[in-house]
């Protein structure tokens, strides 16, 4: 299996509180007395990211591909399974007991 690597941040309860205390901290005054919407919005950006860096770093992490379990037919399984089905086809069609016994 290929181990790929991504980036996340850790959004635990003290890392929570640790942004928290740091956005009281900050003076929205670039962010309030900005010319335009977009240099609003540019400069409330630019603060809320320096603040997530600081109180939830991005962390490097593996992840690796789940290996799922290889269902292996034989012959007789797959006879037994086309039978069941014959028969389930069989009392759908007819709706008699007698072919749903037989499933």
């Amino acid at each position: 299996t290929e181990t790929t690597y991504t980036s996340r941040r850790n959004f635990n309860y003290n890392n929570l509180l640790f942004l928290k205390n740091e956005l009281s901290l900050v003076t929205w005054e670039s962010v309030l007395t900005a010319n335009d919407v977009e240099e609003a919005y540019f400069n409330f950006n630019q603060t809320l990211q320096l603040a997530l860096d600081d109180a939830c770093p991005k962390k490097r992490s593996r992840t690796t591909q789940k290996r799922g379990k290889k269902l292996r037919y034989d012959e007789e399984i797959m006879t037994l399974k086309k039978e069941f089905l014959k028969a389930q086809d069989r009392f759908l069609l007819t709706g008699h007991p007698d072919d749903k016994k037989t499933a």
